[in-house]
């Protein structure tokens, strides 16, 4: 419990962003945005997640979080300021605040905790250019897995199946294999074991 409330008086008191792609990567969030956070897993009602992010700097396709009134996503609640550091990672996107009543934590926090979580700001990053995926503008492996060993890190296999299962506008040509030479520029440390799991899961969507 300790842990829980440290998250919010040593680290950050008042700003939540929902990660809910690279950014749930715990080294890649630690990396290149110097984020030590404790973050939580959580549900995020009324939006979707879909390959449409597109990055013209960088030449890829990234996820992106659009409203969708019926839709869930799975996430990652990072305790963060919305600094120059993180505004240039998330450059092609827009940071929207949404109401705490939107976010379901999958793990139980006591009373005390989720009245510190209601009274802070709360934001998710909402695409700007929305573009499908195309082969001058494609999705890389390097950054799938690491969007997916970042899910893993805090639920295991079952958080990445549920990535997969709620992120639509998948390329009809497939994903870019680069895992010998990374083409994401903000690639996370993943193991052994992570890349065993992560190919399991990618198996079922092959």
């Amino acid at each position: 419990m300790n842990k829980l409330i440290d998250w919010f008086d040593e680290i950050c008191p008042e700003t939540i962003v929902l990660g809910y792609g690279s950014l749930m990567n715990q080294s890649s969030r630690e990396t290149y945005n110097n984020i030590n956070s404790f973050c939580l897993p959580v549900k995020v009602h009324g939006w979707k997640r879909e390959w449409v992010t597109r990055s013209v700097a960088e030449q890829q396709t990234y996820v992106g979080a659009i409203q969708a009134q019926n839709s869930v996503i799975n996430a990652q609640a990072v305790p963060s300021v919305i600094d120059q550091m993180l505004l240039k990672r998330e450059v092609d996107y827009r940071f929207v605040e949404i109401q705490p009543d939107s976010v379901q934590f999958t793990k139980e926090v006591c009373p005390e905790i989720r009245q510190k979580i209601n009274n802070s700001n709360i934001y998710i990053c909402e695409s700007l250019l929305i573009e499908a995926p195309t082969k001058k503008f494609p999705v890389y492996q390097s950054y799938l897995d690491t969007c997916l060993a970042g899910c893993i890190e805090v639920g295991g296999e079952m958080e990445a199946t549920a990535f997969m299962r709620s992120t639509s506008g998948w390329p009809s040509f497939g994903v870019i294999d680069d895992r010998a030479a990374p083409r994401y520029p903000r690639v996370g440390h993943i193991s052994k074991d992570s890349y065993e799991i992560i190919d399991s899961v990618l198996s079922e969507y092959e």
